[in-house]
């Protein structure tokens, strides 16, 4: 590989020649590699360097010392938080944020500011701290104080890494017998954190050193690296991932080593997706192979039986325990299979005496049937069903066991006791069955959180602990162990995949940097509301808050870093829909970088291969191109489509032309809160059903509250305004729930799905089963790509229905009759298209929040009259479609009434088009 800094390598073959030892500080291990690899041809290989990163020397220096601490990540922290609040609400000592204490969302905010302040803001901030008049900031001052108290104790166990950088030094400094660990010569370099305690440690090991170097990031030319530039571009993220690694192979099939490529991704998502594609194609991925812990099967039988408590054994519950345990309790595959079959079969919903009644069912029609054939020939297949019978009792009768064991509303100490002893009870039944090392370090994985969690609780335990439910503990148990990453392998050679902040110093053939688009990069901040508090009293002090600027600058160093490691070879991809199919922008690092004027994406921009850049705009370049917003190949959503047929220009405005209006929150919701939350509430009701009115209606009003404190969180709402909208929004939800009761509540036969999507996959948003393949509707050569996403499927044994929710009025039922409103009808058309299930279409309607039990709705009684109602849609949709590929922009309303509501009327211009005869004009 070639390198960036011959600096770097210049004093490590002269410390070589020398024959001198050598400690190299990098800032992260992609530069340390290729150093090594740098040096290797260069001078061939001494083992008189030691390499390591920052944060290994503090770990070895203070182990060295005779100390062992556990690093706090966010996750750590995070669970310290939690206990700590739950002691100080014990205590008193909090009771403004004591009502927050109730949702887990809480804990995360007030982790996630403590880690801003752990990284060189805390003690800035201490002092002003101490006398803000605001209460709520006075008690988060109160729980700071608190953490810091607990882990600058010298025997606390958990550390910030600040911390440990502190202590690092301190031990350096004290300890004679460690300078060796310094050898004679230190070599540093790279971009280390901006922090006091990573400073401190840095200026210790260089003042204590009989040599040392620093080598700093080096400025980025861009400007050399333009004419290597090309770019890719997917319908959607998806698309995009895959575009990528199908000219990754490309390049590796023209003589390209997989070593000299890069992939550098804008977020853990992103990486993910490339990762798996890059497999699925049968490359391999330098690094780390690794699974997070909650994938493995461990974590998962334990997982399923706390679900199958929470649940009540509900169905579904039963039948991923009887996928996962059956093997670990006894029961061969054909064992396994026969019993599924009867939980599906059987019109048991829930309960554990039910499912086990209906076995000792067919154990007991069993023996008396037995009994009548006396020997004949059927018996055998009788003894069988038998014996599959009472095998399976004892089975439900050893998860009940497990089941039981696990209390319904305890403390944390509890749960977590008991989660320890079903680990215990797992692998003493997987060891008689196999035994190996991995399965070993799969188990105290899981083990080691439960453990750290259990430690916490204990060091934070308060008399007349609070009793958190066992839905809390579940949430818990799948988000913490999600997010710890097991290593199950290493891959030395393949393709690297890596973070904007993993780069500095890399140096690669072909560099692929993806996600080339607004709010990705720059990623959006998302502003924290305690930050948000804080900001409302700090003016006139001097002191700054974390903003959208400070990470954007960060993001431009990233980008640079990321441009500059490509040698030879720099493409450049983003998605052209982005959140809910909406069209995107390109970054404005490339149009800052490349001199473009037009930044939206452009369809051609799917084909540009090589150096061709035709779809972007030189600046100083007089190049008059009419808008383009149509593509066969670029998806229309559903929502689009309807705005194009009420208003060609407002389509235009808000898709194209990127013209938005400003939200401002003043001290209430917006119109697009409101639904935001009856959206999520509603989804949480199907995804997790229940089976009386009674706990719909509980179940709903605790989803509403909880949504409700975070706004007033992270917007800081308060007052008179806000606590009567609060209880209009909590009306309405309720009188409609109540009236959707009958369609919501758990029925038997009848499945539904929250948010099922084609052509884009959400996956915190949209149900498992959505797919990011558009629909695709064809009319002789022409084909037009859609992509939507359904509130709800209703699907029975006769058929199907869709349903779509409206806050305050929906279009009429001629409206969907005669095609001026597509949104029901294409809706039926994708998840039939789609989804190939063979049920028939029996309708849609839509469901309006202020309104229950109006809305325009269609239904069909058969096929045919779907199939007449079908195409005359797809005839209005293609004419439609005609007039988007000839550039119709016009501001030509299909009502009047649309202008009364219309953001974009001081840009139309429709009284010159009305002047000049053009508003109604029809285009051939």
């Amino acid at each position: 590989m070639t390198f960036t800094n011959d600096e770097c390598i210049r004093v490590l073959a002269k410390a070589i020649r020398e024959r001198k030892q050598v400690l190299y500080i990098g800032s992260h291990h992609l530069l340390i590699q290729q150093r090594k690899s740098q040096l290797l041809h260069a001078a061939g290989g001494y083992i008189g360097i030691h390499w390591t990163t920052l944060n290994q020397l503090a770990d070895r220096i203070i182990q060295a010392g005779g100390k062992a601490y556990v690093r706090i990540d966010q996750g750590i922290r995070q669970d310290l938080m939690e206990s700590m609040l739950l002691k100080l609400e014990a205590e008193g000592k909090v009771p403004r944020l004591q009502t927050g204490l109730h949702h887990a969302g809480m804990y995360k905010s007030v982790a996630l500011w403590i880690e801003d302040l752990e990284k060189g803001r805390g003690e800035e901030w201490d002092l002003f701290l101490s006398t803000v008049k605001e209460s709520v900031l006075q008690e988060l001052r109160k729980v700071y104080e608190t953490y810091l108290a607990c882990v600058r104790q010298k025997e606390f166990p958990y550390k910030e890494t600040e911390q440990v950088f502190r202590i690092a030094s301190e031990i350096l400094e004290t300890s004679n017998h460690l300078k060796e660990i310094l050898t004679d010569v230190i070599v540093i370099e790279g971009a280390f954190p901006d922090t006091p305690g990573a400073k401190l440690f840095l200026e210790c090991i260089r003042k204590m050193a009989p040599e040392s170097i620093l080598l700093s990031p080096v400025s980025t030319d861009l400007s050399t690296k333009a004419d290597k530039v090309r770019f890719l571009f997917g319908a959607t993220v998806y698309e995009e991932v895959r575009s990528v690694v199908a000219d990754i192979v490309t390049q590796l099939n023209i003589g390209v080593s997989k070593n000299e490529i890069l992939v550098v991704s804008p977020n853990p998502y992103y990486s993910q997706w490339v990762k798996r594609e890059l497999r699925a194609q049968g490359l391999s991925v330098q690094g780390d192979r690794t699974t997070p812990l909650l994938h493995l099967p461990v974590a998962q039988r334990i997982l399923s039986l706390l679900q199958l408590k929470k649940n009540d054994w509900e169905r579904g519950s039963l039948l991923k325990c009887a996928r996962l345990h059956p093997t670990i309790a006894g029961l061969t595959e054909e064992d396994a299979a026969w019993g599924r079959e009867r939980i599906e079969e059987s019109g048991v919903r829930s309960g554990f005496h039910n499912w086990s009644a209906l076995f000792r069912g067919h154990a007991a029609r069993s023996t008396i049937r037995l009994e009548y054939l006396n020997g004949e020939a059927e018996a055998e297949q009788v003894e069988r069903r038998q014996m599959y019978a009472e095998k399976w009792i004892r089975f439900l009768y050893r998860l009940n066991s497990w089941v039981q064991s696990i209390p319904a509303s305890d403390t944390w100490t509890s749960y977590l006791d008991q989660g320890l002893l079903l680990i215990d009870l797992d692998q003493k039944a997987a060891f008689r069955l196999r035994f190996n090392a991995l399965l070993m370090l799969e188990y105290e994985g899981v083990r080691n959180c439960l453990r750290t969690r259990r430690e916490i609780a204990t060091a934070f335990a308060a008399e007349g602990e609070r009793q958190i439910s066992l839905e809390r503990f579940v949430k818990w148990f799948r988000e913490r162990l999600s997010t710890f990453q097991l290593t199950v392998g290493r891959e030395e050679d393949g393709i690297r995949v890596c973070q904007p902040d993993e780069i500095y110093g890399g140096a690669f053939s072909t560099v692929y940097v993806l996600g080339l688009v607004e709010d990705l990069w720059p990623r959006s901040f998302d502003p924290h509301w305690i930050w948000d508090l804080c900001k409302r009293e700090t003016e006139g002090t001097g002191l700054m808050v974390p903003g959208a600027d400070e990470q954007e600058a960060d993001d431009r160093r990233f980008f640079e870093w990321a441009v500059e490691s490509g040698q030879k070879d720099i493409v450049l991809s983003g998605p052209i829909r982005g959140e809910r199919g909406h069209t995107t922008v390109i970054s404005r690092y490339v149009t800052d970088w490349l001199g473009e004027q037009e930044r939206e994406v452009s369809p051609k921009m799917l084909f540009t291969t090589g150096n061709d850049r035709k779809g972007y705009v030189k600046k100083g370049e007089a190049q008059v191109q009419q808008p383009q917003f149509f593509h066969p190949q670029t998806p229309l959503h559903v929502t689009g489509i309807n705005q194009y047929a009420k208003c060609p220009f407002k389509f235009f405005a808000q898709s194209v032309l990127s013209v938005r209006e400003k939200t401002v929150r003043k001290d209430g919701f917006l119109p697009v809160d409101v639904g935001s939350i009856a959206h999520e509430v509603l989804r949480k009701l199907i995804t997790e059903p229940v089976l009386t009115t009674e706990e719909l209606m509980d179940r709903t009003e605790e989803l509403l509250d909880e949504r409700l404190q975070q706004f007033a969180g992270r917007y800081g709402f308060s007052g008179p305004k806000w606590e009567g909208q609060c209880r209009i929004l909590k009306r309405d939800l309720l009188e409609f729930v109540a009236a959707e009761a009958n369609l919501l509540l758990q029925t038997e036969g009848i499945k539904q799905m929250a948010e099922w999507g084609f052509g884009s996959v959400h996956a915190e948003k949209m149900d498992a089963a959505s797919t990011p393949a558009p629909l695709i509707i064809k009319s002789g050569d022409r084909e037009v790509r859609i992509t939507g996403m359904i509130d709800r499927v209703d699907q029975s044994e006769e058929g199907f229905s869709v349903v779509d929710y409206k806050l305050s009025s929906s279009p009429t039922r001629r409206d969907v009759e005669e095609g001026r409103e597509f949104q029901l009808a294409l809706y039926l058309i994708g998840y039939l298209s789609l989804v190939q299930n063979g049920k028939r279409p029996l309708g849609g309607r839509f469901a309006v929040l202020r309104d229950p039990g109006k809305g325009g709705s269609i239904e069909f009684e058969t096929w045919d009259q779907f199939h007449e109602f079908r195409e005359r849609i797809t005839g209005q949709l293609f004419d439609l479609v005609k007039r988007m590929e000839q550039g119709d922009t016009a501001p030509r309303p299909r009502e009047l009434s649309e202008c009364r509501r219309c953001s974009y009327r001081g840009v139309c211009r429709r009284d010159e088009y009305a002047q000049r005869g053009a508003l109604y004009e029809q285009i051939d």
